[in-house]
């Protein structure tokens, strides 16, 4: 896997503009504040199952999961990150954390 380093510009300035506080409020309620991540595990046993991601960029990686959209539930985000990365769907039950 071919790997990128970034790094910082160091001569970067901030611009001296604000949002202003309303419009600062609809931000963040648009902004994505938390990930979910998921894993099937097997009630009783001692062990999990594990799903190759299918969409980039994380493909090939083996945790299932991704951004949580304002107003969804971890339940409804992981329902959703899993059906998009393994093609299975899951229901978003209330026995999901």
């Amino acid at each position: 896997m071919h790997r990128k380093i970034y790094k910082e510009d160091p001569n970067h300035t901030m611009k001296g503009s604000f949002l202003s506080d309303e419009a600062y409020l609809q931000v963040l309620d648009g902004l994505v504040i938390v990930c979910t991540d998921c894993a099937i595990m097997e009630h009783g046993k001692k062990g999990f199952w594990l799903a190759k991601r299918n969409v980039l960029p994380m493909k090939g990686l083996w945790m299932i999961g991704g951004r949580r959209k304002a107003g969804e539930s971890p339940a409804e985000s992981m329902a959703r990150c899993f059906l998009r990365e393994t093609q299975c769907a899951i229901a978003p039950t209330s026995s999901l954390p």
